[in-house]
């Protein structure tokens, strides 16, 4: 069965953390950051959520295949804002369009999105996404440990003519079951670092159904009988003080298939890139060879471009060594 929405469940933002790794509302200041993410649509099968408890997750051998990036800002700089007037956060997406956020001291939700729709190089349109009640992407305090359930509701609804159908409105809902769990913490390596985090694990289960307005009526016309089932595992870390989910993790048993989302840059509302670990690099300019010194021991992959961009090398960092 094929969902109706695809959903963005990220969410960047810039916190402190205690030695427990606790996130609270105070926590949360996302305004002016642009992140940079890439999807791995086949990634390698040595790439798994792993287990509960104290874990270390070897991800570095993610693929960059499909780039986005969303900046975040307050709601009344977007065109939409009107129509989602309880945000106090949105981002702008390349890929995505618009979302909207709200956050208090119980909860931070998604509550809609406003995208772009191209049916085919004839037939496009504007449409948003309301989900009443908002999306929890993190309850507060957030801590390892911490679990809960809840359902929300999604909804778009077109001009009938728009997507060639004969009828004077279409109506599309997904009821989505979740339990969410902070169920694992430890260190986990990207091609591009190594990070502290703590893992939200989330069973997703969603029906669609399918409304159409004929003669000023609303009537059901399709709805699922079985849900669609995923699993999601959003990593995030407080790395240099920045915090966002560095990795998403996405399961589909259905069709036993993985896709993972992961963090290649962040730049901050001064625009600042965040910072990768300390390091001399000697000789420089090099011919045949080049020697790096980082300051702590680190774990990853160190990539050597030249000036066309092409890849010249390429080494395993052991954590072990200096």
């Amino acid at each position: 069965m094929k969902r109706h929405f695809t959903l963005l469940l990220s969410l960047f933002a810039i916190w402190s953390v205690q030695a427990q790794i606790t996130i609270t509302a105070n926590d949360i200041t996302a305004i002016g950051i642009t992140a940079v993410q890439t999807v791995d649509t086949l990634p390698d099968a040595s790439i798994t959520e792993g287990g509960a408890g104290l874990q270390s997750w070897d991800y570095t051998a993610l693929k960059d295949q499909e780039e986005s990036d969303f900046t975040f800002l307050m709601p009344d700089e977007t065109p939409f804002f009107s129509e989602f007037p309880d945000a106090n956060l949105a981002a702008k997406s390349d890929s995505l369009g618009y979302i909207y956020f709200t956050f208090n001291d119980q909860a931070f939700k998604i509550i809609g999105t406003r995208a772009h729709f191209e049916i085919d190089s004839a037939t496009s349109f504007d449409v948003s996404v309301r989900i009443n009640p908002g999306q929890s992407l993190l309850r507060f305090p957030a801590t390892f440990g911490n679990s809960y359930e809840e359902t929300t509701l999604q909804t778009i609804a077109v001009e009938g003519a728009l997507i060639g159908f004969p009828f004077d409105s279409v109506r599309l809902e997904t009821t989505t079951k979740r339990n969410v769990s902070i169920d694992a913490y430890g260190d986990l390596t990207t091609p591009v670092g190594t990070y502290e985090v703590i893992r939200s694990s989330e069973l997703n289960q969603a029906w669609d159904s399918t409304y159409i307005l004929f003669a000023g009526v609303w009537q059901l016309v399709d709805g699922s009988a079985e849900p669609d089932t995923s699993y999601n595992y959003n990593f995030w870390t407080n790395t240099n003080g920045l915090g966002f989910p560095v990795v998403q993790v996405e399961y589909e048993p259905e069709f036993d298939a993985y896709s993972v989302t992961w963090l290649k840059s962040i730049v901050t509302a001064d625009n600042e890139a965040l910072q990768g670990p300390a390091m001399e690099i000697f000789p420089n300019p090099a011919s045949e060879f080049l020697n790096l010194r980082f300051e702590e021991a680190q774990s990853g992959t160190a990539e050597v471009f030249d000036m066309n961009g092409k890849l010249v090398a390429s080494q395993k960092l052991d954590s072990s060594e200096a």
